[in-house]
């Protein structure tokens, strides 16, 4: 999967020769509401949704792997600053913070009032929830960047942090 990315990446960006601008941004763990066809995102609502189904939080494995987060709407203010300003060819990553699946997990504890840290759950148990791919791509693994091209471009993320997004906001559930 990352080899075929990587094939995208480079087949979009060489349009840059044949009379184009192309750009890519990469974002990680992204959170908030959108205002498109499917708002939510992926991560945090599939955590929320299973908490509620369990009565805890949980977290497939142990729950260390890490994540950068960015919220929607600083994802959107990226997109309209490189289409003003990014030259051609260029790749930015997103994000504005990061944090591990434990961390999200006990935050959904705390958002729905459930006592206690949150639960492990097996692979066997993660895959059955999420299916195989999410549960190993998604929601057992890393997934680490940081967006200092992005920063060094003007962009300047505003939005609250995933965790207090979380706890007081849209992705209450």
């Amino acid at each position: 999967a990352r080899a075929a990315r990587v094939a995208l990446n480079e087949f979009i960006l060489s349009y840059r020769d044949k009379g184009c601008r192309p750009v890519i941004i990469c974002p990680s763990l992204i959170y908030g509401a959108g205002l498109g066809i499917k708002p939510d995102s992926v991560q945090v609502p599939y955590l929320i949704k299973l908490a509620k189904k369990r009565g805890n939080a949980a977290h497939a494995g142990p729950g260390e792997n890490i994540w950068s987060d960015v919220h929607i709407d600083d994802l959107v203010t990226l997109y309209a600053l490189a289409i003003e300003k990014a030259p051609a060819g260029s790749f930015y990553f997103a994000e504005n913070g990061e944090h591990s699946m434990r961390e999200l997990c006990e935050s959904i504890n705390r958002m729905l009032g459930f006592q206690g840290p949150p639960a492990a759950i097996s692979m066997a148990e993660a895959a059955a929830e999420w299916g195989e791919g999410a549960a190993e791509n998604t929601m057992a693994s890393n997934s680490r960047v940081r967006a200092k091209r992005a920063r060094q471009l003007g962009w300047k993320p505003t939005a609250r942090g995933v965790i207090e997004e979380i706890e007081q906001g849209c992705d209450r559930g």
